[in-house]
Order: structure tokens, then sequence, then C-alpha cells
């Protein structure tokens, strides 16, 4: 089956009252022409004798059809508004959110450091002692 192919269509239970006035066979032959028209894509033809097939039919298949052009419309339609992008920009995207992620994740980090205020005369203090141990 083809991935565009239709695979079903709409049964409307509103039908049923009049579905019911139809002989057993001229339920069996609806069932038929409904496949034929919507599975098979032929034209099927109704014997005179079927009177209220005729007239169930002309109203079943202006119906089906009318809702289903109003679907594939609407298909179309989504399909036609759906960006498309190319691969390139859709893996610069990708970079992008990753260091939007990165970025986020640094800025956690720096708020779970602990910020201690440091007498700058103390630090100048230690530094130069360090120096002493270098040297030495």
């Amino acid at each position: 089956m083809k991935k565009n192919e239709r695979r079903s269509f709409p049964v409307y239970l509103d039908w049923e009252k009049n579905v019911q006035k139809m002989s057993q066979e001229e339920k069996g032959f609806l069932l038929d022409m409904l496949f034929a028209k919507y599975n098979r894509r032929e034209l099927p033809s109704i014997p005179d004798d079927y009177l209220v097939l005729s007239i169930m039919w002309d109203s079943i298949e202006f119906v089906i059809d009318r809702n289903m052009k109003q679907y594939d419309d609407k298909v179309l339609d989504s399909i036609n508004t759906v960006p498309i992008q190319s691969a390139y920009s859709m893996r610069t995207k990708d970079k992008d959110k990753d260091k939007d992620k990165d970025k986020d994740k640094d800025k956690e980090k720096e708020k779970d450091k602990v910020k201690v205020k440091v007498n700058e005369t103390d630090t100048d203090k230690e530094f130069n002692e360090m120096r002493k141990y270098i040297k030495n």
C-alpha cells in the first residue's frame, strides 16, 4: 500500500434508518459499492430494480466525497504550513541549544560557590610568604 493511499472512509450512524429500509441484498450491494469506489477506485453501477439503494447511494457518495475532500484540504494545509529546515540549520540550532544548556549549568555552579571576602593585606602576606619558600 502506498504511503499516501487512503485506508478508510467515513460511515455515518445517521444513515441507519435509511439502510434499515433496504433489503439484505441491497445492503450487501451497498457495501460492495463502497469498497469498489473507495478502495478499488472503480465506478460502481446500480441495477435499475434497486430504487432505495439508488436514492441512498447519491446522498452517501456526496457526503463521503465532500468530507474526504475537506479532510484532504486540511492535510495539505497542515503540510504547507510546516516550515522546512535544512539539515545545517537544524544542527546549528542544536549546537546553540547545547551552548545555552552549558551556560545554564555554569550559572548553577556559580550559585553554588560560596563567596568569601578576603582582606587584601592578608592575601599579600600569604603570597609573600609563599614566594620565600619557592625561592629557597
